[in-house]
Protein backbone atom coordinates (compact mmCIF):
# COMPACT_ATOMS: atom_id res chain seq x y z
CA UNK A 1 0.00 0.00 0.00
CA UNK A 2 1.33 3.45 -0.50
CA UNK A 3 1.73 6.04 1.40
CA UNK A 4 -0.72 9.21 1.02
CA UNK A 5 0.96 13.16 0.95
CA UNK A 6 -1.02 16.28 1.21
CA UNK A 7 -0.12 19.48 -0.63
CA UNK A 8 -1.02 22.56 0.44
CA UNK A 9 -0.48 25.78 -1.36
CA UNK A 10 -1.82 29.25 0.28
CA UNK A 11 -3.83 30.05 -2.75
CA UNK A 12 -6.15 28.51 -5.49
CA UNK A 13 -4.38 30.18 -8.22
CA UNK A 14 -0.74 28.23 -7.02
CA UNK A 15 -3.14 25.27 -6.64
CA UNK A 16 -4.26 25.16 -10.43
CA UNK A 17 -0.33 25.88 -11.60
CA UNK A 18 0.61 22.88 -9.45
CA UNK A 19 -1.88 20.75 -11.12
CA UNK A 20 -0.22 22.04 -14.92
CA UNK A 21 2.61 21.34 -13.81
CA UNK A 22 2.27 17.60 -12.44
CA UNK A 23 0.12 16.61 -14.99
CA UNK A 24 3.12 17.89 -17.77
CA UNK A 25 5.31 15.49 -15.53
CA UNK A 26 3.05 12.28 -15.72
CA UNK A 27 1.82 12.49 -11.73
CA UNK A 28 -1.04 11.02 -11.11
CA UNK A 29 -2.66 12.83 -7.97
CA UNK A 30 -5.96 14.25 -7.53
CA UNK A 31 -7.43 17.60 -5.87
CA UNK A 32 -9.20 17.13 -2.43
CA UNK A 33 -10.58 19.63 0.16
CA UNK A 34 -7.84 20.35 2.00
CA UNK A 35 -8.40 18.37 5.50
CA UNK A 36 -10.34 20.33 8.61
CA UNK A 37 -7.07 18.74 10.83
CA UNK A 38 -4.70 21.08 8.64
CA UNK A 39 -6.76 23.99 8.09
CA UNK A 40 -10.50 25.64 8.70
CA UNK A 41 -10.27 27.14 5.57
CA UNK A 42 -11.70 26.65 2.11
CA UNK A 43 -9.54 25.31 0.24
CA UNK A 44 -8.25 22.77 -2.58
CA UNK A 45 -5.17 20.56 -1.54
CA UNK A 46 -3.14 18.22 -3.70
CA UNK A 47 -3.11 14.13 -2.99
CA UNK A 48 -0.52 12.40 -4.14
CA UNK A 49 -0.44 8.73 -3.54
CA UNK A 50 2.73 6.92 -4.29
CA UNK A 51 5.99 5.95 -4.35
CA UNK A 52 8.11 8.69 -5.52
CA UNK A 53 7.24 11.45 -2.67
CA UNK A 54 11.36 12.69 -2.84
CA UNK A 55 10.92 13.53 -6.81
CA UNK A 56 7.57 15.06 -6.36
CA UNK A 57 8.22 17.46 -3.35
CA UNK A 58 11.74 18.31 -5.54
CA UNK A 59 9.16 19.29 -8.11
CA UNK A 60 6.97 21.48 -6.30
CA UNK A 61 9.33 22.60 -3.87
CA UNK A 62 11.64 23.86 -6.96
CA UNK A 63 8.17 25.68 -8.19
CA UNK A 64 6.93 27.11 -5.17
CA UNK A 65 9.85 27.20 -2.38
CA UNK A 66 8.31 28.25 1.00
CA UNK A 67 4.55 28.76 -0.20
CA UNK A 68 4.50 25.17 -0.02
CA UNK A 69 3.42 22.54 3.03
CA UNK A 70 3.35 19.01 2.95
CA UNK A 71 2.08 16.26 4.88
CA UNK A 72 2.30 12.48 4.92
CA UNK A 73 -1.07 10.74 6.45
CA UNK A 74 -0.96 8.10 9.36
CA UNK A 75 -4.28 6.35 9.65
CA UNK A 76 -6.17 9.50 10.69
CA UNK A 77 -3.31 11.84 11.58
CA UNK A 78 -1.11 14.27 9.67
CA UNK A 79 2.72 14.62 9.99
CA UNK A 80 4.18 17.76 8.75
CA UNK A 81 7.17 16.93 6.31
CA UNK A 82 7.88 20.02 4.27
Amino acid sequence: MSTEYIFILNSIHRVMKAERILKKNGVAFALEPVPRQLSSDCGLSIKYTGDDYEAVSELLSSKFGDKLLAYKKDDDDFDKIL
